[in-house]
Order: C-alpha cells, then structure tokens, then sequence
C-alpha cells in the first residue's frame, strides 16, 4: 500500500535525466522550462539517486552527479543545432571546436499546427471585425501581392543556412565600392561574412536583381490623406524632413498599464508612425507653420507636447526631449545652411539619392545612425535613406521627388 506521503513525492519527483549542471554558475538546468536551480532543490526533487560512477553499490547525491556526468559549459540559441551541442563552443565570430565541450541550446522547434490550411473563412471573419469598412480592401491587396510575389517564392532563399557550414565561414562578397558611396555595404560587410548560421547566395541575388529590375517602378507611396502637405513644394519640402526626422521610437512605456501612444483624427485612431504624421498633419491643419525653419530652431519641449498630443488615457509619445532636439536641429539647419528651404539641399544633390543623404549626414547629426562592431563603425544609415524615399513619393516621382 501506497502512503499519502510517498504519492505525494512521485507527483512532485522529476527525472535526473531532466537536469543538467551549468558549470559557469554551478547551477542545475531544467531542461523542460528551461530555468536553473540550486543543487539542494535538484537532490530534493530526484527521487531515485543515482549510483556512485566509481563505486556502484553506493548511491550519490543527484547534484553531485550530474557535475561529472552532464555537464554543460555553455547555453546558447542555435536553430537547427541538437538539444546539446557536443565538441564545440560560441564565441562571438562562430563555433569553435573543443573536444569535450558541452554546450546546451537553448532553441525550442515550433509546435506544429493542425487544421485545414485552405479554409480561409475564420480569417476574413476575423478581418470583417477589426477593420468592418476596410476589410475587402485589405483582402484584395493581399491577394495582388500574392499573385505579384509568386514568381519570387519559385527562387530559393537568397539567405540560407546548410548544416555543413554551421561553421566559422568567410564569404566572398565583391563589392563595386564606387557604387556605395555612403560605405554603408562596406561597413556591414565584415558582420556578414563571420556570420555563423546565415550565408547569402549571391546567385540568388542576382536573380532577384534581375526579376526585380523587370518589374515595373512602384508608384510613390505617400499617403496625402494622412501626412502634413502643401501645394508650395518648397513647404512640402520642409515638412517631409520634419516627418523623418522625427521618425523614430513608438514603443509603449514597460507597465504603463495604458494604451500606447495613439492620436484620433477625423474619427479615425492611429497609433505608431501613422499617429506621428497624422498628428503633424493636424498640427498644420490648425495654422503651426511646421515648415517654418526659425520657428523650429526655437521650438520648446511644450510645444512639442502640444504637438504630438495623444488621445486621453494613452501613453505620451516616448523621448520627447529628443524629438524638441531633432526638431531645433533641423530648424537651424534650413536657416544656416539651406536659406530656409529643403529644395536646395535636393537641388544641389542634382538627382543623387547618395549625394543628398551625405548632406543630411553632414548638417544633421541626428540622422547619422551608426553602432559599433569588433571594434568598428556599421552605419545604417535608415532614416536619411527613408527620408529620400518620403521625398519621391512626396512629389510624385516629379520636379524634387
């Protein structure tokens, strides 16, 4: 007969082969949440000890165990490696051989999904209730998307990861560097060519550049509806620099307990970098001269308050201070620099993307997003390269754009 103790101790028992010693810390790994534990909960927790290795007719303590006989000297996330790693550590360029290390991965697999793939109707009910006016809308732009990017998932992956080179590997990259003028390919070269888990096909590459290059120019995508316009292009100049430059961070404060920063207009809430345009757009709508270079070089954090003002009960826009900065930034910019207008900036450019993307560069240091790597600079280099993308479709593709 069972006693209610000892049922009650193989409810809570757990296998030793479920745990691990993470030597680093000298602490125990449980593998199936993957936490770690103190030893004397694992030896409280195993109810069978194991025998002694060295001396079999003797039980030993399950924490002392698993020191000499699964040991790990490492955790790390490597999909598509095994559970534990055998006979190689990570080190910041790669795997590295080492015979006898043990490294523990910490990548769980999804969990598969069951259903019928082809019945779409919970989904378009879904659709109908989040975005009731705008739903078939949504649907047919989905479907056109489809039928234009079918040609594309015919190719293989431009980026691929193959078992056999889970190594440090080095890949060629041959770049015409009289083609990256901003050196931002040449910057990101190193990190892409130590890359342990991903390689870039440049056969691949080339094949999307080709199908790419017969595809027809994208028509300019800049809603008139939602962002701050004006029919005098050197206005509208002025305030597409304003829109990017401000085009940063829409998280919502950790345990805020509210709703993330979101802005109503006209009936219609918007929250992240549409919330951004439709506010500025409203700021202009009720007389702010947005484009104004003297009065943004003066701009006060309230007035950028003011501006940007959320719906009641929401977060506030986060990094306020900065945006007043970027603001005051480019208002001294379009004074000292550019005599009050963005045109001529674009004008001077004659046509370079890259050319006007160096001058943004040059007088305005809040667009020069670049980190550090091994020591050296990787420049992204995002928002002056959106900014030149804002500007066509702007203008249209026509005149500055």
């Amino acid at each position: 007969m069972v006693s209610e103790t000892d049922a009650t101790r193989d409810a809570t028992a757990r296998r030793l082969e479920d745990f691990y010693c993470y030597l680093p810390r000298g602490q125990y790994l449980y593998a199936p949440t993957r936490e770690l534990w103190p030893g004397a909960s694992v030896n409280a927790a195993v109810a069978d000890w194991p025998a002694d290795p060295m001396k079999p007719a003797k039980r030993m303590a399950p924490a002392a165990w698993l020191a000499k006989m699964r040991p790990l000297h490492q955790m790390t996330w490597a999909p598509g490696e095994a559970e534990v790693i055998e006979n190689k550590h990570i080190d910041a360029g790669g795997w590295i051989p080492e015979p006898g290390a043990r490294v523990f991965n910490l990548y769980r697999p999804p969990m598969p999904l069951h259903g019928d793939p082809s019945d779409v109707l919970p989904w378009l009910d879904h659709l109908r209730l989040i975005y009731p006016d705008d739903w078939e809308h949504i649907r047919a732009t989905r479907i056109a998307w489809n039928t234009a990017s079918s040609s594309l998932a015919r190719l293989k992956p431009v980026c691929s990861v193959s078992p056999e080179r889970r190594t440090r590997m080095t890949i060629p990259l041959d770049l015409d560097l009289s083609r990256d003028p901003l050196r931002v390919l040449e910057s990101t070269r190193p990190i892409v060519q130590s890359s342990p888990l991903v390689q870039i096909d440049p056969l691949q590459i080339e094949r999307v550049a080709t199908l790419l290059g017969e595809m027809p120019m994208p028509k300019a995508d800049w809603d008139r509806l939602l962002h701050p316009t004006s029919t005098d292009p050197a206005r509208l100049a002025n305030l597409v620099l304003v829109v990017d430059a401000l085009n940063f961070c829409f998280w919502s404060f950790p345990n805020s307990g509210k709703p993330r920063w979101q802005v109503t207009h006209n009936d219609t809430t918007y929250n992240g970098y549409a919330a951004l345009a439709v506010a500025l757009r409203r700021s202009v709508e009720s007389g702010f001269p947005l484009w104004d270079g003297d009065l943004l070089g003066t701009i006060t954090e309230a007035d950028v308050s003011e501006i940007l003002a959320g719906d009641s009960g929401c977060d506030t826009i986060p990094l306020l201070h900065a945006r007043m900065t970027h603001l005051r930034e480019v208002g001294i910019a379009l004074v000292e620099q550019w005599e009050g207008t963005f045109l001529h900036a674009i004008r001077a450019a004659n046509g370079s993307s890259s050319r006007l993307i160096a001058e943004v560069l040059r007088a305005l240091p809040s667009f020069r997003d670049t980190a550090r790597h091994n020591r050296r600079e990787v420049r992204f280099y995002k928002r002056a390269q959106i900014l030149v993308a804002d500007l066509y479709g702007a203008f249209g593709g026509r005149g500055p754009g």
